[in-house]
């Protein structure tokens, strides 16, 4: 989904017949400006909201202008976002813009725009790895961290070929091979012939 973010600017005058206009493009507000007495909604970072106050029989204030307003994009998704899985798991890094750049890191360190870039699912084989992303769009500033929980990357069991069967004991040499999924494991096996383990 697509949905810009955007803060609620709270604005206080101290009688009830003043008002307040409001300017979010740099303009010197007057009477005409938007009245924001009652709060403004700002949507675009780094945006300088300028105001006047006027009250009846009064002259208006002098203007005020406020620090650039930073506005942080929502924080992404992350699916799935941890748990149990056989040999890998393959996450997806969901952002909230469509013209956004997400940066993530897979040791649960704070993600910074020097992070690996997110350009599809990602492939988790390390047991013990915690996805953390942030999210960074030209109308927003940087997203808060989401974090993962611990990603648990479990060995594939063996595959035995064939996977089960009668032999006869007639002196003829029977194979059973044994296969594992997962690159570089180790299979441990034992024997049972007539109920004792070789």
């Amino acid at each position: 989904h697509s949905c810009v973010p955007s803060i609620y600017v709270d604005i206080q005058v101290s009688r009830a017949d003043e008002h307040a206009y409001c300017t979010t493009d740099g303009s010197a507000p007057t009477q005409m400006s938007t009245d924001c007495s009652k709060g403004i909604q700002v949507s675009k970072n780094g945006t300088v909201l300028k105001a006047l106050v006027i009250g009846q029989d009064l002259e208006p204030s002098n203007i005020q202008a406020s620090q650039p307003i930073i506005i942080p994009c929502y924080p992404p998704i992350i699916e799935p976002a941890g748990g149990t899985f056989v040999d890998h798991a393959l996450v997806t890094i969901k952002p909230s813009q469509t013209d956004s750049m997400l940066y993530y890191t897979l040791d649960g360190s704070l993600p910074s725009l020097a992070s690996h870039v997110y350009d599809g699912p990602l492939t988790v084989e390390t047991s013990g790895s915690i996805v953390s992303a942030i999210e960074v769009a030209s109308i927003c500033d940087s997203s808060p961290v989401t974090t993962s929980d611990a990603f648990l990357i479990k060995t594939a069991p063996p595959m035995f070929e064939p996977d089960g069967s009668t032999f006869q004991l007639d002196g003829t040499q029977h194979t059973v091979e044994i296969m594992s999924l997962g690159a570089g494991s180790v299979v441990h096996y034992t024997v049972q012939v007539e109920g004792s383990a070789e």
